[in-house]
């Protein structure tokens, strides 16, 4: 007992490059466990169901036809998903999977900060406040591929320190998740580089994998061969072509990144750190500050993970942070565990040093720490006892409600398509209508559509194909399109009528009829229907805020257009004027609108028409 308190007290209080880890033990699962349970209840009230997020309603669609090229993280995501499926229900399997990998994530980080050297007893604090940061609820909401990459890169943090503190034990495990996070593609670079640098930074353990080096290559091989084998499988065709073409764009995914090297904007950088919340990074500070001046070397890896992934972002692309999943960066996926390590050591500092010998303060610290937590809850959007907005289930049940009998509806793709599948799918809502393009235009426009729903071969010639969809219309079949499907060549030479969620094609000769009485039948109970509570919505208040911004934006912009023009307030006079002028935001940027609409003043409904 003696011999591992001098051993403590030396990790303590000697200043090193860098300080060697602590194995982490069952304690630290329990504490795991513990995390695991408490951010599940809160995450199952925050995460939507179903079709309301797009990148989940595309793996819900995905469940029966998938597309046909599909990325590596999405197929191993979808075996997982028809794994989870044989206790859940599709929708629910979606929504319990990604809670499920994000606060499994979180709660092996328990085990991270102890190989750290952070305090049993700050450990489950500073998990809280990353669980409830806006970048960690973000990417739990945002579903799709987002959580199990999540969750393997904090598998490789923590299996390359167990394998530092344990003389070069585990070497397998870290070998073949480095192998996975390899095929997971540049997302994974900044755990990468921390597990490289770990490695090569400890002799004992660079030593050892010099020594193993076939051993590692067939542990890297053993990780990366079974991902690359369940993209082809959800392929198309397991035949030659289907493998080259997952290795293409696996190889393309890479190299955009490598060759695009740079250094980070400013503005990049601030942005990969604010979405740790101003709790999280204020207790992180002192961490931090503490850990330039006795470990150096720690605090560089930190940083590294914090950056690399900004260093490898294309520079085209236009980062806000992670407000929208769209235009969330996955590079910086992992941006918030720096922050993490840091808050730990900030409160390890304040249980070593401040209330050593003193219970009473030690205490304070503890619950002062938990109050923080409390008050933590209260930053993340959507707030966790706010209620569930169905808007979108409700837009996708109207338009194929309205669609005629029979119809042909071509949607343009991307996630409305996939939520219009969705809710067909689950709710058995209008079968008889055939969703030709669910997953939008890909190498040319005929390539998007699907044979097997027309009861086609997969193998027509593109003349074959509009030759089957051409007699199906010549029979009755009408042909109806969503906003996004207005430039698609089957709509050449058709005169389209516009209704109040699609449009309907109909032939030449045919008269065009009105809409009005549509806009009476829709049922979209969660969108407002005035412009004083549309403003309100647009600003993230009112009953039923929309959990996520892109796709519900979308959904209201065309609505109250819609309704609008059934209205007659289409003019800059109406009271419908100050909502159509920041429709297209809300269509393109609706967290931009957002952000741009909280901070003006109330909705002045004063204008009128003239008399």
């Amino acid at each position: 007992m003696k011999s591992r308190d001098e051993e403590r007290q030396l990790l303590i209080n000697k200043t090193s490059w860098r300080q060697p880890a602590l194995p982490a033990g069952r304690i630290a699962l329990v504490r795991g466990a513990v995390i695991f349970s408490i951010l599940f209840c809160l995450y199952w009230m925050m995460v939507p169901l179903g079709p309301e997020t797009g990148p989940t309603a595309r793996l819900l669609a995905s469940y029966w036809n998938p597309p046909e090229a599909i990325a590596i993280p999405l197929a191993v995501q979808l075996i997982l998903l028809k794994l989870s499926s044989f206790l859940f229900s599709p929708e629910i399997s979606a929504k319990v999977l990604s809670i499920f990998l994000t606060t499994g994530g979180l709660a092996i980080l328990v085990c991270w900060l102890r190989q750290l050297d952070a305090s049993r007893s700050t450990v489950v604090t500073a998990t809280l406040l990353a669980g409830l940061s806006p970048g960690i609820a973000q990417i739990v909401i945002h579903g799709g591929s987002a959580p199990l990459i999540f969750f393997t890169g904090t598998l490789l943090l923590v299996t390359t320190d167990q394998m530092r503190a344990e003389a070069g034990r585990g070497l397998r495990s870290v070998s073949f998740f480095f192998g996975v996070s390899l095929a997971f593609g540049p997302a994974m670079i900044p755990v990468q580089m921390y597990s490289l640098l770990t490695v090569l930074f400890d002799q004992s353990n660079r030593d050892l994998i010099f020594r193993n080096l076939l051993r590692s290559i067939l542990g890297v091989i053993f990780g990366f061969l079974p991902c690359f084998l369940t993209a082809i499988y959800f392929s198309d065709s397991s035949s030659m072509a289907s493998w080259i073409e997952v290795f293409v764009q696996w190889k393309e995914s890479w190299k955009s990144s490598i060759s695009g090297l740079h250094s980070p904007s400013v503005e990049l950088l601030f942005n990969s750190t604010r979405q740790v919340g101003v709790f999280l990074l204020l207790m992180a500070l002192p961490g931090f500050l503490w850990s330039l001046l006795r470990r150096p070397g720690d605090a560089c890896l930190m940083l590294l993970i914090m950056t690399s992934g900004a260093f490898a972002l294309p520079t085209s692309t236009k980062v806000r942070g992670f407000t929208t999943v769209d235009a969330m960066d996955p590079y910086l996926l992992f941006a918030s565990l720096p922050a993490l390590v840091f808050c730990s050591w900030t409160l390890t500092i304040a249980h070593r040093r401040m209330a050593r010998f003193q219970p009473s303060r030690k205490f304070l610290v503890s619950i002062s720490s938990l109050i923080i937590c409390f008050v933590a809850v209260f930053l993340v959007k959507p707030l966790p006892w706010k209620p569930t907005s169905q808007l979108v289930q409700q837009w996708a049940a109207s338009v194929l409600e309205s669609a005629p009998q029979d119809a042909l509806l071509l949607t343009g793709g991307n996630a409305s398509a996939s939520a219009l599948i969705s809710v067909q799918w689950r709710d058995g809502l209008r079968p008889d209508v055939i969703i030709l393009d669910p997953w939008g235009i890909r190498e040319k426009p005929w390539s998007s559509l699907e044979h097997q729903r027309l009861g086609l071969s997969s193998n027509l010639e593109d003349s074959e194909l509009i030759s089957g969809i051409q007699e199906l219309l010549d029979a009755g079949r009408p042909l109806v399109a969503l906003p996004e499907a207005l430039s698609h060549p089957l709509m050449a030479g058709q005169n389209i009528q516009p209704r109040a969620l699609l449009f309907e094609i109909r032939p030449e000769k045919s008269p065009l009829i009105s809409d009005m009485e549509l806009m009476e039948t829709l049922n979209l109970a969660d969108l407002p229907s005035t412009p004083k509570d549309a403003w309100a919505w647009i600003r993230g208040e009112g009953d039923f805020p929309p959990r996520r911004g892109r796709l519900a934006g979308r959904v209201a912009a065309r609505s109250w257009l819609a309704l609008a023009r059934s209205k007659g307030e289409l003019t800059f006079t109406d009271e419908w004027s100050p909502i159509l002028a920041v429709l297209e935001g809300m269509y393109f940027d609706p967290d931009g609108v957002q952000e741009w609409a909280l901070g003006q003043p109330d909705l002045r409904l004063d204008s009128r028409k003239p008399k």
